[in-house]
């Protein structure tokens, strides 16, 4: 009898020690042993976070109450990857902006094999205050790949110094690759909704293949089209490298900031209509500053596929709050075909200020046409523009092509600069 009353009590006593809430510091190996600190793969982790299911490790499961205490860190141990899983990070109990969730990659590597039904490697499922660091999140599939998924309301995370690698979509389908996707949608890049708000998105390397169709979108995000929504979310000093179409989509932007990225292209030879910056639908009070925009045919410097720094379409600010695209560089230094600086159709309330566009050297053949700034409507109510300080550059030359640094296709009436 007092076998099974010792028995009994250690058994209480080992569930009630394993059941704590977690903080601190937790270790990810795949050659470690697993236990209840130390994960061979991070959907185990993930497991121990939020339930008592039977880990893919093989470690030890978790009992109620789940989740996190404290501020805990997660290092995953150097030169332990690659770690070949779709991971999905949820929303876990007790994390705020004070208890966060700070993933430490060491530089190693998720990689998935994406699919049709299952595109992200990495997706944020209502999942919040996350900062993932110096991970590697790669698609192995030829067909698909979203590198970091935000999903229905994953709000308040950091993704900063990773590399996300779409290299090996050659793909040219554009809407199947992507570096980082706001949508809510497992299939579709363009779903509106509450699916990420105030991320920021910072330091990251993001890139295609060189010599195929891949990475359609550098970034891409459809939040709530609602305009009293605010979704804040910041883009800070990002590469996007060997886009095949879009360096940023954005549609319904609120308070979104872009500012010190550069989208570029090195030698990719595979190229089709070419986007710096896409908005579109409902754009308030965004902002796009001090990015560089460049190198956009340096693996084709004589193609004739056209080209925009920035384009939007139906994107207009509020005229109080108007979008600004401020200090840019928009340089136009290889391609043959038509070269737009910004391109607004029944888009208005812009700042345009402190911006340079240059058109190269390079010789237009044909009718492609170059203009620095472009706007299909007049700036009737709903469409002003503050177009100041900007400097207009074209040292393109042609004989049948047509040149302008600022066109309307109606009158600039008073009130706009």
């Amino acid at each position: 009898m007092k076998k099974l009353l010792l028995m009994i009590l250690c058994t209480a006593f080992l569930m009630q020690v394993r059941a704590a809430q977690v903080s601190g510091t937790l270790t990810i190996d795949a050659n470690g042993t697993a236990s209840a600190t130390t994960f061979k793969d991070f959907s185990s982790l993930i497991t121990y976070l939020t339930t008592a299911g039977t880990r893919n490790d093989a470690g030890p499961s978790n009992s109620a109450p789940f989740g996190v205490s404290g501020a805990l860190t997660v290092d995953v141990a150097a030169n332990s990857g690659p770690y070949t899983e779709q991971v999905i990070f949820p929303n876990i109990t007790g994390a705020s902006l004070v208890n966060t969730i700070t993933i430490n990659g060491n530089g190693n590597t998720i990689q998935f094999a994406a699919t049709t039904a299952e595109r992200a490697v990495v997706r944020f499922n209502n999942g919040d205050f996350y900062r993932l660091k110096n991970l590697v999140i790669k698609t192995t599939d030829i067909n698909f790949g979203w590198g970091i998924h935000f999903y229905t309301g994953s709000d308040d995370n950091i993704i900063d110094s990773c590399t996300i690698d779409i290299s090996a979509v050659t793909s040219a389908t554009i809407a199947s690759s992507a570096g980082i996707v706001f949508s809510n949608s497992l299939t579709s890049v363009t779903t509106s909704g509450t699916n990420g708000y105030r991320n920021i998105i910072s330091n990251n390397m993001i890139r295609g293949g060189t010599n195929n169709g891949g990475l359609g979108y550098g970034i891409v995000g459809f939040p709530a089209s609602s305009s009293t929504t605010v979704s804040a979310n910041k883009f800070y000093n990002n590469i996007i490298q060997d886009f095949y179409s879009y360096g940023v989509y954005w549609a319904n932007g609120n308070s979104t900031t872009f500012e010190g990225n550069t989208i570029r292209r090195t030698t990719k030879s595979t190229i089709t209509t070419t986007y710096g910056f896409y908005f579109s639908g409902n754009s308030r009070s965004d902002t796009i500053r001090n990015n560089v925009v460049t190198n956009l045919f340096a693996g084709s410097p004589t193609s004739t596929s056209t080209a925009y720094g920035f384009y939007g379409i139906n994107a207009s600010g509020l005229a109080a709050t108007p979008n600004i695209i401020d200090n840019n560089l928009f340089n136009f230094n290889n391609g043959s075909g038509s070269h737009y600086g910004f391109y607004m159709l029944s888009a208005g309330n812009y700042a345009i200020r402190n911006n340079t566009i240059a058109f190269h050297n390079n010789t237009v053949t044909t009718t492609y046409q170059t203009y620095g700034f472009y706007s299909n409507v007049g700036t009737s109510v709903g469409y002003g523009y503050d177009i100041r300080n900007n400097i207009f550059f074209n040292n393109r030359t042609s004989t049948v092509g047509l040149f302008y640094s600022i066109y309307s296709g109606g009158t600039f009436n008073a009130g706009n600069t």
